[in-house]
């Protein structure tokens, strides 16, 4: 049940907090697994973010910490743990927990399995699945879930790295892994790369079908100054075509407009 699952996100959590922010909303699987949190440990509900204590627990979108002001991810700071998922986890999103030392905790989940599959602290290497979880992955990378509310192996699009100690150190969404000239990697990754190269603080790739290639990287960046020439230090098959933004465009639900921007790249870029 929705319940067992809570209860072992607790076990693996290790933190009984006092007071629940419903900073998502219920209609998500998000919303609703915070509530079921609360029951589980008896904390009391709040539908904000005020008198945020080290015994509070948060979760939110990436791009929801991204747009607080400086003021509020310094409140943030004062909670005990701070949940970020349902979107990828970037450079940009790790420097802010980071310079702020907030104590987070990146989910990984879905949906279709009850919500919270595995959690990844700011300082650790791999991920660690909840108590009722099992995985397997298959030989081309794709990862097989099951839990308290699936009677069998749930085949995700995702794809994850496995390292030697067969911890997941990396997940990728299937939509976000790109074949170019016959070379797969996470776009996300990529993303990751440029920032650091770069030093610009947003940059999304997304892909888009190609004749010579298949697919090709298209970068959208919202800075004018954006020196490219650092990206030439790339291999060839992940250097990408780039394009300026005002505004990354965002959904009503705060994620990344993907289609938008899809729409975007064939219009101005093929």
């Amino acid at each position: 049940s929705l319940a067992e699952r809570a209860s072992a996100f607790m076990q693996l959590q290790n933190f009984a907090p006092l007071k629940i922010h419903l900073l998502l909303p219920l209609a998500s699987i998000g919303g609703l697994n915070l509530l079921l949190r609360a029951v589980v440990v008896g904390a009391e509900v709040c539908i904000d973010d005020k008198l945020i204590t080290d015994r509070s627990m948060l979760s939110l979108m990436p791009s929801q910490v991204k747009n607080l002001s400086s003021e509020k991810l310094t409140d943030l700071s004062k909670a005990g743990c701070v949940l970020i998922g349902g979107e990828k986890i970037d450079a940009q999103l790790e420097r802010l927990v980071t310079e702020y030392g907030l104590s987070a905790q990146y989910a990984y989940g879905m949906s279709e399995a009850g919500g919270t599959l595995a959690l990844r602290s700011q300082n650790s290497i791999g991920y660690s699945f909840l108590p009722d979880v099992s995985f397997k992955v298959r030989d081309d990378a794709r990862l097989l879930v099951r839990n308290s509310l699936l009677n069998d192996y749930l085949l995700t699009d995702d794809f994850v790295v496995v390292n030697e100690d067969n911890q997941i150190v990396e997940i990728s969404r299937g939509s976000r892994i790109i074949n170019r000239g016959g070379f797969k990697y996470s776009l996300d990754c990529l993303e990751s790369k440029i920032l650091k190269l770069t030093g610009e603080n947003e940059v999304v790739c997304i892909k888009i079908s190609a004749p010579r290639w298949g697919e090709v990287p298209v970068c959208f960046f919202s800075s004018q100054t954006l020196d490219t020439i650092s990206l030439d230090s790339l291999p060839v098959y992940e250097r990408p075509k780039v394009a300026f933004l005002e505004q990354i465009p965002y959904s009503k639900s705060g994620k990344i407009d993907y289609v938008k921007l899809e729409k975007t790249a064939l219009k101005y870029l093929v």
